[in-house]
């Protein structure tokens, strides 16, 4: 139930106590005199009870509802600090693979040219995309590729692949 609602509920209920309460009060003198009946004294007291008891209700779920939403805010804002931190761990992993990578390069003694294009081989481009990325001809990056596996001892994209993720997975 939305809060306004709860709210809205929380003032008739009190407004229905009050109500009654003043009537019982009112009409104590005549109970007493003998002219309003005890159930109908009884039925007053009963929907005061009754709106008390609901209106504790309402106060009890709002606690509880205030609680559950410190604690999720609390669980929110952990995993947000530990994803912050998973993601500078994978920041530097990132970086130091790439050192990595880079140092294979040269031990392989690849090309500049060698080297960007084997970068665009292991993310998974197509020789086709890497052409027209570099704004060259599909043949050209095929001569590339080609002096990348040759160099490296390599049978192809695959085992390029594999040379450098396999350890990882």
């Amino acid at each position: 139930m939305p809060k306004i609602q709860k709210l809205a509920l929380a003032v008739m209920l009190v407004t229905v106590a009050i109500f009654s309460s003043t009537d019982i009060v009112g009409e104590f003198s005549e109970f007493i005199e003998g002219k309003v009946t005890v159930w109908h004294m009884m039925s007053e007291v009963i929907v005061i009870l009754l709106s008390l008891v609901i209106l504790l209700q309402l106060y009890l779920e709002a606690q509880k509802q205030r609680r559950e939403q410190i604690n999720l805010s609390q669980q929110l804002q952990e995993t947000k600090k530990q994803l912050e931190a998973s993601h500078i761990l994978l920041k530097e992993g990132k970086k130091h693979f790439r050192k990595v990578i880079d140092w294979q390069f040269r031990k392989w003694s690849l090309t500049k040219s060698e080297q960007v294009i084997a970068l665009l081989l292991l993310k998974g481009l197509s020789f086709k995309e890497i052409a027209k990325l570099r704004h060259t001809q599909e043949k050209t990056v095929r001569h590339h590729a080609s002096s990348i596996y040759s160099k490296s001892g390599l049978g192809g994209r695959h085992a390029l692949a594999a040379w450098f993720f396999e350890d990882l997975l």
